[in-house]
């Protein structure tokens, strides 16, 4: 008997655990765009531009970390506070706030009623404003390979 509650409990702890894999759209203040993936799988992180040159940023265990698209088999631990703080919003997730705040950047997170994940993100800082809009949310299996660095593994969509 106790094994099938131990069985039970596995099951229902993987059926609620949540991976998110979504396409983000940036859209800064003077109208640029930048698109990419994010993947979220429990306090992990992966945060992709499409653009070969431009970089990953990686959230794991181990800390923060930049690759950069176009060599893949080197990265630098990020120290930079701004954007620290701002990948800690996604470490609530899924109990994720409607604004978080700093002396560093005020964000307003959105909600979507559409899919599992958020709509859209506003960042001011004054370093930058923009948004993140998410699209195309879905709860899909992520594995723990691409969420790792040196070397950083082309993700597969």
């Amino acid at each position: 008997m106790i094994k099938y509650i131990l069985l039970f409990l596995f099951f229902i702890k993987n059926v609620f655990a949540l991976q998110i894999n979504c396409e983000f759209e940036e859209v800064y203040q003077d109208g640029s765009v930048q698109n990419g993936i994010i993947l979220i799988s429990e306090k992990k992180l992966r945060y992709e531009y499409l653009d070969p040159s431009l970089y990953t940023i990686i959230k794991n265990a181990t800390g923060l970390y930049i690759v950069a698209n176009y060599q893949k088999k080197q990265s630098e631990r990020i120290f930079d506070p701004l954007m620290n703080e701002i990948f800690m919003i996604y470490d609530d997730f899924p109990n994720i706030n409607n604004i978080y705040s700093s002396k560093n950047f005020e964000a307003k997170v959105y909600f979507s009623k559409e899919h599992i994940f958020l709509s859209r993100i506003s960042i001011l800082s004054q370093r930058a404003n923009l948004s993140i809009n998410f699209l195309n949310c879905e709860n899909r299996e992520i594995s723990d390979l691409y969420f790792r660095v040196n070397p950083l593994h082309d993700y597969i969509y």
